[in-house]
């Protein structure tokens, strides 16, 4: 009976929609994944972001989507103010940039991001930096 009712549990969390946190992980992930496809990331977005995704040219969103270089290491939510349609999230993103195998840099980011509901789902609309920390890991060169 146990069995029962954990499998029923595990079934509908799995079924459960997709909250504004998940939604945003997703994005973040998917921009961290070095196979970023324009059309992808349309979808997951709306608003201004969706905007400036669409009108992009090719070459400044190969250099700006570029992610080849940067390890994801860690999201950290920090605060939401949720409604039904709209939630703001701040978050913390650290991720590492390479070059070749060598660390060069860690970056830690601290973000607001806007997320809409649109037709049932959530969708990054707006993303603000608030602050930038950058450490080198070696003496930088111009």
């Amino acid at each position: 009976m146990i069995k029962q009712i954990f499998l029923l549990f595990l079934v509908y969390s799995c079924m459960a929609p997709e909250g504004p946190e998940q939604a945003l992980k997703n994005y973040i992930n998917y921009r961290f994944s070095g196979e970023q496809k324009r059309e992808k990331l349309v979808k997951m977005s709306t608003g201004s972001v969706k905007a400036q995704i669409e009108t992009m040219s090719e070459v400044n969103f190969n250099s700006l989507y570029k992610t080849s270089d940067k390890k994801l290491k860690r999201v950290k939510i920090n605060l939401k103010n949720c409604s039904e349609e709209k939630c703001s999230i701040t978050y913390t993103l650290s991720f590492a940039t390479f070059k070749g195998e060598v660390e060069t840099f860690r970056s830690e980011v601290k973000k607001i991001a806007e997320m809409v509901k649109v037709d049932g789902s959530w969708k990054v609309s707006d993303v603000t930096n608030v602050k930038t920390y950058i450490d080198s890991k070696g003496p930088i060169s111009p």
